[in-house]
């Protein structure tokens, strides 16, 4: 399970598998010529064709894999990477030389070990930032859509009350429709303005101001925060 790699799959073999007839090999074909009955010769078949596969053709390309370079396993985070930096391996050459060029070749291993974890530290670094940046965008493009809607219709109502506002107190009856209609756009403002306040204050602790005192918080509410800006 931690290495699916590590057995042959069915998608990766192809072959024939020739047999005698039934009096001979006693593999009797069922009646609706889908496969063979399953008796002791079956099964014996069966047994045979697994060991082909385990002591013959799985350890063939295991060590194709080996050879070839593919059966590695990719380093998973940067503590891997830093583990295989520290060039265990040199102990093993280092213990082979003359003790006269051991401690040169030794100082010499751990400058460039020294200098490879340096510049993995700066490519983790790099790549924190990366990562932060991506987060950035995601969250903008999240404000873009669901700040959207909301800011549309207070942009669009309020182009509307600022056309109507020098006759929506003039008691007119021609621009009674008009007056009717304002108690729906104030409703309307108000709730796109809540949205909009929500969005915000789901992205409040994003920002990176002084959080203040500290403050006893409902986790159900943080939760719901959550799901709302993702």
């Amino acid at each position: 399970m931690q290495n699916p790699t590590i057995k042959i799959g069915r998608n990766q073999i192809s072959g024939i598998v020739s047999i005698d007839n039934e009096a001979s090999s006693s593999l009797i074909e069922r009646s609706s010529r889908e496969g063979l009955e399953e008796n002791g010769s079956f099964r014996r078949l069966q047994s045979l064709i697994l060991s082909l596969l385990s002591e013959v053709v799985e350890p063939r390309r295991r060590a194709f894999r080996l050879k070839a370079g593919i059966e590695e396993r990719q380093p998973a985070s940067f503590q891997d990477i830093y583990h295989g930096v520290q060039l265990g391996w040199s102990k093993l050459l280092l213990a082979k030389l003359p003790d006269a060029d051991r401690a040169a070749a030794q100082a010499l291993v751990t400058q460039e070990s020294d200098r490879l974890t340096a510049y993995l530290k700066r490519l983790e670094e790099r790549q924190a930032q990366l990562e932060a940046k991506v987060t950035l965008g995601l969250i903008v493009g999240e404000v873009m859509h669901q700040g959207n809607t909301p800011l549309s219709f207070l942009e669009t109502e309020t182009a509307r009350l600022a056309r109507w506002w020098p006759h929506l107190l003039s008691g007119a009856a021609e621009f009674e429709d008009d007056r009717v209609e304002v108690p729906r756009i104030l409703n309307g403002m108000g709730a796109s303005s809540g949205k909009l306040r929500s969005l915000f204050n789901a992205l409040s602790p994003l920002s990176g101001a002084r959080r203040g005192n500290p403050l006893a918080f409902d986790p159900v509410t943080v939760i719901a925060q959550t799901q709302y800006l993702f």
